[in-house]
């Protein structure tokens, strides 16, 4: 088995690289570059991951040489593989609109349309056939949370504070989220910011409706450990996810591998996983968010009963069951 495009900081595809050796499994991982070093090698199976990532410049945008060059990878990978397996992630990359969203959409649709098998962490999805399978998306593994006097003092009451974890970018829609926040309610955006305009941008909104008392952007790298304490401790974790063709999300695998109560809009994928995990709230849009929040309607859920569901629905033995009916 060799999973493409290996990231050495990219805990995802550790668990699955792991449950693949589980289930006796021989896993080689391998980036397109040096697959190409042996151009009359053929392959067992091949397992694609994010090709559509592969095809963007520095800056997020379509690179037309790249995106040449990862088409003819995958016409010469077909041809060199007995299986080929792609892992659909996405749609299309995030974060992306015009041509390149168009483009990435494409690849994204050609390489489905090659593969043997297509691994979907979805168990509903549109242009399902025999050939689709659900495996559940791996939990992430857990670290002791940083209590650390200087970083709570830093981050502020966190028992009562809303959180939303993640890189801060327009594309979350945080500014949105300012917008219609209700005064008094406590509210914590934390994460790397790529953008430090974009934080400039939020603190303004902040300033001009007059939160500053209780909504705090932390921008900045946070720490496993540190996001342990964040997720165990915030009342609730917000995933403003907006896209109805989400397939799933990996900040929702990752607070609920805390026990974090989560509230994500009610959209597609949060419908159809129900059916499988139904520890977490919902909201319709961002004002319907404000809402709930300023009524008092969110309650922290039991993050023992979270984390029991969560590893019954999506921990080591259901994704290796999965993967060993998907691959056999």
């Amino acid at each position: 088995m060799y999973p493409p495009q290996p990231d050495a900081v990219n805990v995802y595809q550790d668990r699955m690289a792991d449950a693949l050796t589980a289930i006796d499994m021989r896993v080689l991982p391998m980036t397109m570059e040096s697959m190409m070093r042996s151009p009359w090698q053929r392959f067992d199976q091949v397992m694609i991951n994010w090709p559509e990532l592969r095809v963007l410049n520095s800056a997020g945008r379509l690179s037309v040489p790249r995106w040449t060059y990862v088409n003819l990878w995958l016409r010469w990978v077909r041809l060199r593989s007995r299986r080929l397996v792609f892992v659909l992630h996405n749609h299309y990359a995030h974060d992306t609109t015009g041509q390149t969203r168009r483009a990435t959409k494409t690849l994204v649709d050609r390489t489905r349309r090659l593969a043997d098998r297509v691994i979907v962490h979805a168990p509903v999805i549109e242009g399902w056939d025999e050939r689709h399978h659900y495996v559940p998306h791996p939990l992430y593994p857990t670290a002791e949370p940083d209590n650390d006097d200087a970083f709570a003092a830093s981050m502020g009451a966190l028992e009562e504070s809303y959180l939303v974890f993640g890189v801060i970018a327009e594309y979350k829609q945080l500014h949105r989220l300012l917008e219609c926040w209700p005064p008094g309610q406590p509210l914590l955006l934390a994460g790397a910011a790529p953008a430090p305009g974009y934080v400039d941008r939020l603190n303004a909104i902040i300033a001009q409706r007059r939160l500053g008392a209780s909504v705090r952007v932390k921008p900045g790298f946070v720490t496993e450990s540190q996001a342990a304490c964040l997720l165990q401790r915030c009342k609730a974790t917000l995933l403003l996810h907006d896209s109805a063709e989400m397939i799933a999300s990996g900040s929702f695998f990752h607070a609920i591998s805390y026990g974090a109560t989560v509230l994500v809009r009610d959209r597609p994928w949060y419908q159809h996983i129900r059916s499988e995990f139904e520890q977490f709230q919902v909201f319709e849009d961002l004002p319907a968010l404000a809402r709930q929040v300023a009524a008092e309607q969110v309650s922290r859920l039991d993050a023992v009963s979270v984390r029991r569901a969560a590893v019954s629905a999506f921990g080591g033995r259901r994704l290796e069951q999965a993967l060993r009916a998907a691959l056999s």
